[in-house]
Order: C-alpha cells, then structure tokens, then sequence
C-alpha cells in the first residue's frame, strides 16, 4: 500500500516536472521574442511607453475605484433574483384536490421511506439534491 502511494506521488512530481520545464520555456520564447521587437526603440521611446501605460491602466483603474465608492450608497443596483424550480406560489384557488392528493401519496411514501436504512440514505441524497421540495409539499397539505 505504502508503494503504492509513493509511486503515484512520482508520477505527479515528473508530470509536475514537464509542466514546469514546458512554462520555462514558453516563457523564455515569449521573453526572446518581446526582446527582439524591442530591440528598435530607443531608452527614451521605451521610457514613453511605460509612462503612457502606466497612465492608461492606472486612470482606467482609478476611475473604477472611484464610480465603486460613488455608487455605493447613491443608487440601488437591478439584481435579478430567480425563484428555485420547486418554489410555488400558494392558493387556495390554485392548488386542485387531485394535486392535493398526489403530494398526500408522495409524503407517504417519503415517510415509509424513513424506516429503512437503505432508503433514508436515498432520502438524504434527495433531500441534498432538491432542498426545500419537501418543505414545499408539507406547506401545500396544509391547504
């Protein structure tokens, strides 16, 4: 067992190893080629360059921050908030009494379910998979 372990944590490092040697060199590829292009500016040019740059990114970042802070308590945003598949609105009006009688038939078969090892595991696995549906059967027999 102990072998196991200690070859597949070879295997990783050598597969980790030949990324990290493939990175190298792409990054020396990219640094050559950067080199070369330039290689026909001058200091100065070069100095030009940076300076723009910096100014560029640091006023488009500046000017983020600042429309951050402004609207932080000006304006409400527009969230939209989606209501879960199993949600349902509620009415005496709306809910049929061949509904009412389905989701009877299903939370006693979601009770029997209880008794059982086995299938309290698989009403676990249902409740983690659709949270709240259960709630919303219990809420509807009610009405």
């Amino acid at each position: 067992m102990r072998k196991r372990i200690t070859e597949k944590a070879l295997v990783i490092h050598s597969i980790l190893e030949r990324i990290r040697c493939r990175a190298d060199v792409m990054h020396r590829q990219c640094a050559n080629y950067l080199n070369k292009r330039c290689a026909k500016f001058s200091p100065r040019q070069l100095t030009y360059g940076l300076v723009i740059f910096c100014s560029v990114f640091g006023a488009s970042i500046y000017y983020t921050i600042s429309n951050s802070f402004a609207s932080f308590g000006a304006r409400k945003s527009n969230i939209q908030i989606q209501i879960p598949r199993h949600a349902i609105s509620i009415d005496s009006n709306v809910v049929r009494t061949s509904d009412t009688i389905l989701i009877n038939k299903i939370i006693k078969q979601i009770d029997s379910m209880k008794s059982s090892d086995s299938s309290a595991i698989m009403l676990e696995q249902f409740k983690r998979i659709n949270p709240g549906l259960l709630d919303s059967f219990k809420q509807i027999q009610r009405f």
